[in-house]
């Protein structure tokens, strides 16, 4: 009975997500802050849901993507990948927001950093190196 209630309540349902992490990098050194990364999906495969993730990373820069729950991975495609790190953090009556990397990182059309999920994959490390 308790294994049919916990398949009845979608618990432990396998969403086909696959793990993705790894270290985010300026020029090859530690982050000068914490920040964080939003991956907005440019083509899902079919069958997955669109639906995009995001990380955190301290200033050793470690990360692992969440879809629904920290570390949970992405749906398989690919995803373009957004990158924040504040020097000072935007606000809507504080000084002007000032970032530690290129603000091109910040933007879905300018960012150049992609990963590509496929499904056969059982975790996917993806670092990334940002240059100014």
């Amino acid at each position: 009975m308790g294994a049919w209630l916990m398949l009845a309540c979608g618990c432990g349902e396998d969403r086909g997500l696959i793990p993705v992490y790894g270290t985010v990098t300026l020029e090859g050194k530690q982050m000068p802050g914490a920040g964080d990364l939003t991956f907005v999906p440019v083509e899902v495969a079919a069958g997955f849901p669109t639906r995009p993730a995001k990380a955190e990373f301290a200033v050793d820069g470690e990360y692992s993507a969440q879809s629904y729950q920290p570390g949970d991975g992405l749906y398989p495609g690919t995803y373009r990948v957004l990158v924040s790190c504040w020097e000072v953090p935007p606000t809507p009556d504080g000084p002007p927001a000032k970032s530690f990397i290129a603000r091109r990182y910040q933007n879905r059309e300018d960012s150049k950093l992609e990963v590509k999920v496929d499904a056969a994959m059982d975790r996917i490390e993806f670092p990334i190196d940002l240059t100014p």
